[in-house]
């Protein structure tokens, strides 16, 4: 990695003061310097993924192995080699990251793990500066893929693609995308001739095309160079969901959708549009709010949602609104 000081810096899986890895500095002349070395405890070990630099000039990344339970660490480095574990993996929300980390729009740094999360098919997490952790998706192997090993790459339009070594319909791994909410969508499902096995990162040109590699499969069974164009129109991944409340309830519909940014959100009750004002707020974001319903505000609500691509509308939410529950005076 190019640091902002002109100078590179790396990772080495193996090797230093405790022999379980280091992060280094080299200069433009050659000029090597150790900032840390990784001894396989609570600060981790073993780094096989990149490094990435945050807006303050530290640099993150994470360990294969180590960490308090032995699943692996995401850790900060200071460019004087002070070093920081900010978590150690603890399988439930993932384990063994083998990908560096990558700086997301938001400032926050989003990465998978290999293995670990509910379906130990690994898992997407995203992990703010100072240490805290969410995780986002758990890979099922089935599907949507399983074991991803490369870093996320944020594209042009918001979203973050990605690949899985394994799993998909075909067990040889397939392309993913993934909204910083976590809401994923498999892309490509990888199996003989087209590709098996994704091991390494995406890269973007300018036109929205997506660049990657195979490690195995291929009309010679020894990998393939594959290209596929992001842009699309808006797709939903998760539709709003029916409610019944009583009267003076908050509600909130939401949806989830995947496709070229900027995207318009347009809320309707019945058909009709709706803005903000009085108990609605949100009608023109993806989340919509309405505060204290009464029996009037019962009805279908829907989404339009809407791209330089094209458009889709979401299906039709059901609020019912009953009169408030009766109670007893004692």
């Amino acid at each position: 990695m190019l640091g902002a000081d002109g100078n590179f810096f790396g990772t080495s899986y193996q090797g230093g003061t405790f022999r379980r890895g280091t992060v280094f500095r080299i200069s433009t002349s050659g000029a090597l310097t150790t900032l840390a070395s990784f001894s396989n405890g609570s600060e981790g070990g073993h780094l096989a993924g990149n490094l990435v630099q945050g807006s303050d000039g530290d640099l993150f990344g994470t360990t294969y192995k180590g960490g308090m339970q032995g699943y692996g660490t995401v850790f900060r480095v200071m460019t004087n080699g002070e070093l920081t574990s900010l978590i150690s993996f603890s399988y439930t929300n993932g384990a063994f990251p083998y990908a560096g980390l990558t700086r997301g729009a938001d400032g926050n740094f989003y990465g998978v793990t290999t293995g670990g999360g509910l379906y130990d098919g690994g898992t997407a997490f995203r992990i703010t500066s100072t240490g805290l952790l969410t995780k986002l998706y758990s890979f099922t192997g089935g599907d949507d893929g399983g074991n991803p090993r490369s870093a996320l790459l944020q594209a042009a339009d918001g979203n973050f693609y990605g690949t899985t070594a394994n799993g998909g319909t075909y067990g040889q791994g397939t392309v993913f995308a993934m909204a910083p909410d976590g809401t994923l969508l498999t892309l490509v499902q990888f199996y003989g001739y087209k590709g098996a096995n994704p091991q390494a990162a995406l890269v973007e040109d300018a036109n929205g095309n997506l660049y990657g590699t195979t490690q195995n499969g291929g009309t010679r069974g020894r990998g393939v160079i594959f290209r596929f164009n992001i842009g699309s129109a808006p797709r939903i991944t998760s539709q709003p969901a029916n409610q019944a409340v009583f009267a003076g309830a908050n509600v909130a519909f939401s949806v989830s959708v995947l496709g070229r940014v900027p995207m318009s959100y347009q809320w309707q009750k019945d058909g009709a549009n709706l803005s903000d004002g009085g108990k609605i707020s949100g009608s023109s974001a993806r989340v919509l709010n309405l505060n204290s319903v009464a029996t009037n505000d019962a009805g279908i609500y829907s989404v339009i949602v809407t791209n330089a691509l094209g458009s889709v509308t979401s299906v039709g939410a059901l609020l019912a609104v009953t009169s408030s529950p009766p109670y007893i005076v004692l």
